[in-house]
């Protein structure tokens, strides 16, 4: 976070406070003076305490908003937890598309294998529920340079349920459990 940004949230208490201050004083004046007019012209004002009570309930929220945000103030103490070492988990990062632009997908997949991860553990697999060539092809080139790539495309049989994009993935966690390092 700025500095600049750090130091207003820091004040920002202050201002909860000062602002439900200077809504409570108003309520209190519009009472006061409610029931000052009241007392000299010798009326009750029904209509103007159905208002105060109204515009008190609708107060009633914000209030508890800002009370609530003012006493979550900390943040939580989150532990911040890195890899060391190569012994990590397996990691297999599937990219869905069916008919998409070529070069929109060979992007998304080339920085999905430029992650900072051992690339023995890491695999990104393009499932292509379009079965186009030219990505094929594309992949095999990509895979080249980047060994933890993988273009599959399933066989859909006319007549069967394919499940959309949930028969997609079905189809890619089958074909990485028979991939070399199993699932």
């Amino acid at each position: 976070m700025k500095p600049w940004k750090r130091k207003l949230h820091y004040m920002a208490p202050l201002f909860t406070i000062a602002a439900m201050g200077g809504y409570f004083t108003y309520y209190a004046f519009r009472i006061y003076f409610t029931v000052d007019a009241q007392r000299t012209n010798h009326k009750t004002y029904a209509m103007a305490w159905f208002f105060i009570a109204a515009e008190f309930l609708v107060a009633l929220p914000s209030f508890f908003h800002q009370m609530y945000s003012m006493l979550a103030f900390k943040g939580r103490k989150r532990p911040q937890l890195r890899l060391v070492g190569e012994a990590v988990p397996t990691v297999d990062a599937f990219i869905t598309c069916c008919k998409e632009d070529v070069d929109v997908v060979i992007d998304t997949a080339r920085a999905a294998c430029d992650v900072d991860y051992p690339q023995d553990r890491f695999r990104v697999v393009v499932l292509d529920d379009g079965a186009d060539p030219e990505l094929k092809k594309a992949m095999e080139d990509l895979s080249y340079q980047y060994p933890n790539a993988y273009y599959f495309a399933r066989v859909k049989v006319k007549g069967q349920p394919h499940h959309a994009k949930a028969g997609n993935l079905i189809g890619g966690t089958d074909f990485v459990t028979k991939l070399p390092g199993g699932p």
